[in-house]
C-alpha cells in the first residue's frame, strides 16, 4: 500500500504598507535696515588766537605776513613771519580745529572735503577795511588704523576703528590780505565759514 505524501508549503505573505510624510510651509520674512547717515560733531573750532597784524598796500606790492596753526594739536604754532610792512605777531596762541565721526559703519574709508581759502571778515568794520586769508589745510587723523598720521586722501585715509568711531584736527596758515586798501586792521574778531565735508 502506498502511503500519499502530503506536503505543506506555507506561504507567508508581506504586506507593505506606504508611509505618507506630513509637511508644513510657513513664510520667512527677509529685512534689511539701511543707514547710511552718520553723525559729524564740530568739537573745537579753528582758532588763530589773538595777534597784532598790519597789511602791506597793494599798491605797495601786497606781500602777505603769515601764521600757522598746525593740525597736531599737541604741536606748537608756527612763528609768524613778516614781509615787507605785512606783520603777524601772536599774542595769544591758537589751536585746530577738532571734530568727531561716530555712526559708520566699523572699518569705513572716509573722504573729507576742505575748501582750497577762505577770507575772515570783521562784520563791524568798514567795507575796505583789510581782511584775512586762511589756507593750506593740514589734517590730522585721530583713532583708527591711521592714528597719527596726516590725512592725503589717498595712503593715509581717514579709516573709523571697529566701533564706527574716528576723530580728526584741521590747521591751517592765516595770511594778511595781499590786496589791502588800508594797512591798518580794525580791532575785533574776524571769521569765516568753512564747510568741512566728510563722505563715505
Amino acid at each position: 500500500m502506498k502511503k500519499a505524501a502530503l506536503t505543506l508549503i506555507s506561504l507567508t505573505i508581506l504586506s507593505t504598507t506606504s508611509l505618507t510624510a506630513t509637511a508644513e510651509t510657513k513664510p520667512m520674512k527677509a529685512t534689511v535696515t539701511v543707514k547710511n547717515l552718520f553723525t559729524l560733531t564740530p568739537d573745537k573750532e579753528l582758532s588763530f588766537g589773538e595777534i597784532r597784524a598790519n597789511a602791506e598796500l597793494l599798491t605797495d606790492g601786497g606781500k602777505q605776513a603769515s601764521l600757522t596753526i598746525p593740525a597736531d594739536p599737541d604741536a606748537a604754532s608756527g612763528v609768524p613771519t613778516k614781509d615787507g610792512t605785512a606783520v603777524i605777531q601772536s599774542i595769544t596762541a591758537g589751536s585746530p580745529a577738532t571734530f568727531s565721526v561716530s555712526g559708520t559703519a566699523p572699518n569705513s574709508e572716509l573722504l573729507i572735503s576742505i575748501p582750497t581759502s577762505a577770507e575772515l571778515i570783521n562784520s563791524a568794520a568798514l567795507p575796505d577795511n583789510p581782511k584775512f586769508v586762511i589756507s593750506d589745510f593740514e589734517v590730522l587723523i585721530e583713532g583708527g588704523p591711521n592714528d597719527r598720521q596726516i590725512y592725503d586722501g589717498s595712503s593715509k585715509k581717514l579709516i573709523a576703528d571697529n566701533t564706527g568711531a574716528v576723530k580728526f584736527h584741521v590747521g591751517a596758515t592765516l595770511k594778511t590780505d595781499p590786496a589791502a586798501k588800508k594797512s591798518t586792521y580794525t580791532d575785533g574778531e574776524y571769521t569765516a565759514t568753512v564747510n568741512v565735508t566728510v563722505v563715505y
